[in-house]
């Protein structure tokens, strides 16, 4: 028989928030907020046993002693709404993590073999910048009067304590990516009842495991996710949809950067994993019993 391990997770966490809108017009505002939170290990994070993972192909092992992580977050935003639903929005914000999970390859399990273990460092910031914009481009062209353009793209400067990790050199927060960019358009005319929506995301190089030792961080490398869907009234209750996702295809490349020059070489890095997902599409109906 097998001894059952038992975790008391329970804490008591005091977890305040303030929240200031200072309005400089009826279409302007500046926000300004801070508040704490937590963020707990998962079950398989606290796990204190090995599972195989198929997409990684290796196994990761759990962590009984990983600790919370409490974050203090803080920001401040300036925005303003304008006729035809355009909108603008600039922020900054701050984030300061106590014992951030973490995951690391674990080198204790011997040469030829690849296993990771979550575990917690010290501290982390995060300090970054946004800024969102949205726009009925019906002033460029009466033709696109029902097409409305929106973005948002953000800058994230992250740093991990690494005082107890020897060896160790300056590096990012474990998934915590420079940038991000989010576009899209939207086409609405009500009165053929139809919209089609496209997106565009993409995602700067993230850090999927930490290295340690003499094995380097495992880095996931940018590609670029293009979405549509297309949507058309059917009668009055009927609608029909079509969702096409991850239009490009590309493939997702997990890697060791042996030249350390912050991007992917296939002739001089290693590739760990290497996956295109695919292109989704779905069609769906729906239809409406009578109204509300």
């Amino acid at each position: 028989s097998t001894t059952p391990v038992i975790l008391d997770t329970t804490f008591v966490d005091v977890l305040p928030s303030a929240h200031l809108i200072y309005a400089l017009s009826d279409s302007t505002n500046i926000r300004a907020s801070v508040a704490k939170t937590v963020a707990r290990p998962n079950f398989r994070e606290l796990a204190p046993f090995s599972f195989f993972d198929f997409f990684l192909f290796a196994g990761v092992d759990g962590n009984p002693n990983l600790q919370r992580t409490r974050i203090l977050n803080a920001d401040l935003r300036y925005e303003t709404y304008r006729k035809g639903s355009q909108y603008f929005a600039a922020s900054v914000f701050y984030k300061k993590f106590d014992n951030p999970i973490e995951q690391f390859y674990n080198n204790a399990q011997g040469a030829g073999t690849r296993n990771f273990q979550w575990r917690n460092v010290p501290s982390a910031v995060d300090l970054g910048a946004e800024l969102e914009y949205r726009v009925r481009l019906t002033k460029i062209s009466a033709a696109l009067r029902d097409v409305t353009f929106f973005g948002n793209l953000s800058y994230i400067y992250s740093d991990v304590d690494i005082s107890t990790l020897p060896g160790a050199r300056e590096r990012p927060l474990f998934g915590q990516s420079p940038y991000l960019i989010n576009g899209g358009l939207n086409y609405d005319n009500s009165t053929h009842g139809f919209s089609a929506t496209v997106l565009v995301n993409r995602i700067g190089r993230r850090i999927w495991v930490v290295g340690q030792d003499q094995y380097l961080h495992t880095w996931e490398n940018p590609r670029t996710v293009l979405d549509c869907q297309l949507t058309k009234r059917i009668g009055e209750f009927g609608e029909l949809k079509l969702t096409v996702g991850d239009i490009l295809n590309q493939e997702a490349v997990f890697y060791q950067d042996q030249d350390d020059n912050g991007k992917y070489n296939d002739d001089k890095d290693t590739k760990i994993v290497g996956q295109k997902f695919g292109t989704n599409v779905s069609l769906g109906f729906s239809y409406n019993f009578g109204r509300n």
